[in-house]
């Protein structure tokens, strides 16, 4: 908790679930691409700098489900690439 940067962030094929994660500065969870983010708790991240989603997914094919987030700026954020 309270670190500058993210809270947790995943790479390719990468499972994060059920993970408490908040007052990160910067995303509560960043994911790439064929991840399953699901049953997670992102409080409070972009913690003093108001730039950080609770959940960034920044690649495709990804499976996000019953994870809560809230008190960030956004709460969740599904950029994609091509």
């Amino acid at each position: 908790t309270g670190n500058t940067g993210d809270g947790i962030a995943v790479f390719y094929g990468c499972i994060v679930t059920r993970c408490a994660v908040s007052r990160n500065g910067g995303d509560g969870i960043q994911a790439d691409s064929h991840c399953r983010i699901v049953a997670n708790a992102c409080d409070f991240n972009g913690y003093q700098t108001g730039d950080g989603a609770g959940l960034h997914i920044i690649g495709n094919h990804n499976r996000i489900e019953d994870n809560q987030c809230g008190t960030a700026d956004p709460g969740i954020e599904a950029a994609g690439r091509d």
